[in-house]
């Protein structure tokens, strides 16, 4: 099944962005290093630019004919803060936490685990 995308309004349409395999695989394609590596080198620079142009376009590249050029007039119609919310919006959706939870709480499986004591 698909999974939900974002949706967004710019340049007087509506777009969605979504994290799709494909997208990941045209993310690579651009940028030479994987998606979630992208992700990862964005959160520990946030300043770079043309990485974060490179994902939004991912999202968007799925359900859209669409170059990272034209991503990036996306991203100017609707400001960088904005893209970058979107981005992460986009990202929770396709990575989902297991039962809903953030990331993996190991010390509550560890505990859960333990025999009872007698």
């Amino acid at each position: 099944s698909k999974r939900a995308s974002i949706t967004l309004e710019a340049q007087g349409r509506v777009w969605n962005l979504r994290i799709t395999t494909n997208g990941m695989v045209k993310y690579f394609d651009v940028a030479g290093e994987q998606f979630i590596d992208g992700l990862q080198k964005l959160h520990e620079d946030p300043n770079n630019i043309a990485r974060m142009r490179n994902l939004f376009f991912a999202g968007l590249a799925q359900e859209h004919e669409m170059t990272p050029e034209m991503a990036g007039d996306i991203i100017d119609d609707i400001g960088l803060g904005e893209a970058m919310a979107l981005l992460g919006q986009a990202t929770e959706l396709a990575f989902p936490a297991p039962n809903g939870s953030v990331g993996n709480d190991l010390s509550r499986q560890k505990k859960s685990s333990k025999a009872p004591t007698t």
